[in-house]
């Protein structure tokens, strides 16, 4: 039973695959049978349920509730944990100004990951042209890639292969495909691949399926994976340390809007020019605080912008060609200053891309093909008229 006033909510992405939803829910459970004193809680950020947000809001209005310390089971800063959580926290912190919320930042390359990781690859070493190939899942943001790279170093730094190489699932490269290709080159007598995910999940399987395709193609090479990161006490000692940290005021790991400044100033704002405007603030403040206000532009405005989603569900589904087909189509018509496309990560629509939006009409598209594309464009982009098709959502 929770006395100390102390809230800790600890917010996954959340999956559509309940195995992967029940793994995080029983690092959760060992949290707090070994912290009997804090309510423990745990939320997602989408595909599953609670949602962060809705919980945040509910903890903070207990009376019980004191303090709220979110912990963001990420491994990197992604998108979620830059501009999602953070906005919420400010709308929240805005509501229940008495109530003290700290959020914790990614987990990143923190010394028990990397023992982690190490523990899973125990057993399969033996110093006899070894190869590694650590594999993540890969983001747009380039500070998670860099992140990542720094991992799998760190990794090989202290194990005894005799190379290591990195690989992405998504979004960025190189591919494991193209990875194994490089690898085949260079005849390992065994290659050891770690899949540095917390959860098992699609990921996990499609890597397998892939490793299981060299297998056939270079049988000379004998390939092994290890298991995942998963549940593991090693990670519920990672978090009651960063709990025990942050209750004795060191904010170090934290995100950078727990201890800046200049944060009530964006929350200030947001009141005035909506959620949107705020997030985009939000994302700009991390750079420099000198711009972090509405200023005039000496150039037009623009009259739409496309937003098209090249997360992993929508990449194999030939997203990443709508963006190259778009700007094709915007150059040859001269169009450059007033459309603009932009490639995202996940919208929350997987499963149902390729997916795109256009702005500032609102209006989001899905199950979009070569020929809908086409048609958005000519329609929608030139002629302000709605491909009803495709139509997922007109946000108003």
């Amino acid at each position: 039973m929770a006395l100390s006033g102390i809230t800790v909510i600890f917010i996954g992405h959340g999956s559509r695959r309940q195995g992967s939803n029940k793994e995080l829910a029983t690092l959760v459970s060992q949290f707090g049978k070994k912290h009997l004193s804090y309510r423990t809680v745990l939320c997602f950020v989408e595909l599953a349920k609670p949602s962060f947000n809705q919980t945040i809001l509910w903890e903070a209005t207990r009376e019980e509730c004191q303090k709220v310390i979110l912990l963001p089971v990420f491994l990197f800063s992604s998108r979620h944990v830059k501009n999602d959580i953070p906005l919420v926290i400010s709308k929240v912190r805005q509501a229940y100004p008495n109530k003290e919320i700290i959020c914790a930042d990614a987990m990143k390359s923190s010394s028990s990951l990397i023992n982690l990781a190490r523990k899973r690859l125990q057993g399969f070493c033996t110093g006899n042209l070894e190869a590694l190939l650590v594999v993540g899942r890969g983001s747009s943001d380039p500070d998670s890639n860099g992140e990542f790279e720094k991992i799998a170093r760190l990794i090989f730094e202290k194990e005894n292969f005799d190379s290591f190489h990195s690989a992405y699932v998504g979004i960025t490269g190189p591919s494991v495909a193209e990875q194994l290709n490089l690898i085949s080159k260079l005849r390992p007598k065994k290659l050891i691949v770690l899949p540095y995910f917390i959860f098992h999940g699609r990921l996990v399987d499609e890597l397998n399926k892939t490793l299981q395709q060299f297998k056939k193609s270079y049988p000379w090479i004998h390939v092994e994976m290890t298991a995942h990161l998963g549940v593991d006490p090693i990670l519920v000692e990672y978090f009651s340390e960063h709990v025990e940290k942050i209750l004795l005021g060191d904010e170090t790991n934290t995100l950078p809007c727990n201890n800046c400044h200049y944060r009530p100033e964006v929350a200030d704002i947001s009141t005035k020019v909506s959620g949107v405007k705020a997030l985009l603030w939000s994302v700009r403040h991390l750079y420099t605080h000198s711009q972090a206000k509405p200023h005039e532009y000496p150039h037009a405005n623009l009259k739409k912008h496309v937003l098209v989603c090249e997360n992993i569900d929508c990449a194999e589904k030939g997203s990443k060609q709508f963006s190259r087909r778009l700007r094709k189509f915007i150059k040859n018509d001269g169009k450059q200053d007033t459309i603009k496309v932009t490639k995202t990560s996940c919208m929350g629509r997987c499963g149902e891309g390729p997916s795109l939006a256009v702005y500032p009409d609102g209006v989001w598209y899905r199950d979009v093909t070569i020929d809908d594309l086409d048609e958005i464009y000519n329609q929608h982009l030139l002629a302000d008229k709605i491909h009803e098709k495709c139509v997922d959502d007109i946000m108003v």
